[in-house]
């Protein structure tokens, strides 16, 4: 919950941020964790190679919009809170930690 926690100490900068078009230009920022761990876990979960950048685009573009919500909610709910939503977005049928 790090990142939660940096996203709400600092929630005006962050939400100026997304908001912005290209503001977070994440297709760049996320090139090398795309390389060195998303894509291992995908192959390693004999994911089709060809669908591996759409898959990781969809997970982090929902957990920017739910970030994004919770952000134009005054981040109002505990960063525990949000982490579960999270998890339980993307892992629907494993409990949250």
């Amino acid at each position: 919950m790090p990142y939660l926690n940096f996203v709400k100490e600092n929630r005006f900068v962050f939400a100026a941020a997304v908001n912005s078009p290209g503001g977070m230009q994440s297709a760049g920022k996320y090139e090398g964790l795309y390389k060195h761990v998303f894509n291992p876990i995908l192959e390693r979960f004999h994911y089709p190679e060809n669908e591996r950048r759409y898959a990781i685009n969809f997970y982090i573009s929902g957990i920017v919009a739910v970030i994004k919500q919770w952000l134009e909610a005054e981040c109002l709910e505990k960063t525990d809170e949000i982490a579960g939503v999270i998890t339980k977005c993307i892992r629907p049928y494993i409990e949250a930690d």
